[in-house]
């Protein structure tokens, strides 16, 4: 454009500064039609509908609106952005809050790029890295605390509502506690005052820790437990970002049953240093992926009282990173396990389930093991996987209830409350 300066005519339209500028100016090189301030601009400009190069606001505006439609360079502020922006529709670079929208949003509905917040994040961003429905709260940039500010993940249109339980009268919040294998990040919540009270460990699903188990502690806490759910992914990476369940159980399958046991057994020392948790009365409740891992850490830990376990896969290829399976260490629980389970369960079939039952009788016999002789198995038989998960489809509120409430009962049964 630098070949141009110097020249400057009205060619065709009116606008508010100049028709067609060819030199380098505050406001255009080339207006098409009437504007604020121009139509085309083929420089370097203050505000244009479509520019060519570096502009303040717009490149290309293919509609009327407050800024512009079409960006093909670094924007302000567009609807359809190419390049750098501010806010947009459509942003295929870096921007400051969608990559992509396909609708009338506040923010964005779809992101493809780094972005500051959206309904559906491809990539990186402020608020959640795949978020398949709406979503809450947001994305840090710590990698030690993305995972407990991870939304809830919503993959199907027909979800319920999630459930809501608000902190009043708690302390709740992200914590980091050490770890052998260092740092871990968590999510804990407890009565404001009192103290000390009894301790849920809270196992994650595969989705991480993300909204719903964050809201699944403070529940405990509202029923006077000291409630701390570590994320048990961290070392193997952010299950936000991934996109597929078979990315999600890939994610699962590098994670080692030693590391996560040795980092629940760091999570209770941190509950017991923090004074607020008495270990003496000590439980693991886990979900899904941490239903298997509940029934993993009841044969590892003696000290703990109770365990309850909520539909966890119970068998399975044994691998270098997980060699046992719950069927596996029935001879050897330390703790009693109730196991919650659903009899439409695609993932977990009753035959397995049947089988835990027919190890747990076996090792009762024996007497080499507690906690096998008290444990109990609770199938549903009309209610799918995830039964509980209150954010998903799969959420069946009259079955969620009976056996939340079977839980609590189980957990003052053994010593727990």
């Amino acid at each position: 454009m630098r070949a141009l300066q110097g020249s400057r005519s009205s060619v065709a339209g009116t606008s508010g500064t100049s028709t067609c500028d060819t030199s380098d100016t505050s406001t255009s090189n080339l207006n098409l039609g009437r504007v604020g301030t121009s139509n085309l601009n083929l420089g370097r400009v203050g505000t244009s509908n479509l520019n060519l190069g570096r502009v303040g606001t717009s490149n290309l505006n293919l509609g009327r609106v407050g800024t512009s439609n079409l960006n093909l360079g670094r924007v302000g502020t567009s609807n359809l952005n190419l390049g750098r922006v501010g806010t947009s529709n459509l942003n295929l670079g870096r921007v400051g809050t969608s990559n992509l929208n396909l609708g009338r949003v506040g923010t964005s509905n779809l992101n493809l790029g780094r972005v500051g917040t959206s309904n559906l994040n491809l990539g990186r961003v402020g608020t959640s890295n795949l978020n398949l429905g709406r979503v809450g709260p947001a994305h840090g940039t710590d990698a030690a605390r993305r995972a407990m500010t991870a939304s809830t993940p919503i993959a199907e249109s027909n979800a319920p509502k999630p459930i809501h339980t608000d902190d009043a009268g708690l302390i709740a919040g992200a914590i980091t506690l050490p770890a052998p294998a260092g740092d871990l990040p968590g999510y804990r919540a407890h009565p404001a005052s009192g103290g000390p009270f009894p301790l849920v460990l809270v196992i994650q699903e595969i989705f991480g820790v993300h909204e719903h188990i964050r809201d699944v502690v403070r529940r405990f806490a509202h029923r006077g437990y000291y409630a701390l759910a570590p994320d048990l992914f961290v070392r193997q990476g952010d299950p936000s970002h991934l996109r597929t369940v078979d990315e999600l159980r890939a994610l699962a399958g590098r994670v080692p049953d030693r590391q996560v046991l040795s980092d629940l057994d760091a999570s209770v020392a941190f509950a017991e240093a923090s004074g607020k948790a008495d270990v003496r009365k000590a439980a693991a409740v886990g979900f899904c992926w941490g239903g298997r891992i509940t029934w993993l850490y009841a044969a590892h830990n003696p000290a703990l009282k109770a365990a309850v376990a909520w539909y966890g896969r119970l068998t399975g290829d044994r691998t270098e990173a997980q060699p046992k399976h719950p069927i596996d260490v029935a001879s050897a629980l330390q703790a009693p396990v109730l196991g919650l389970y659903a009899g439409q369960d695609q993932g977990i079939p009753l035959p397995t389930v049947t089988a835990l039952q027919e190890a747990l009788r076996s090792a009762s016999q024996t007497g080499s093991a507690p906690g096998a002789a008290h444990s109990e198995i609770r199938v549903y038989p009309d209610v799918p996987h995830a039964f509980y998960a209150d954010y998903r489809p799969s959420y069946r509120p009259e079955a969620a209830a009976d056996a939340w409430q079977r839980q609590l009962d189980w957990l003052a049964r053994h010593g727990v409350a």
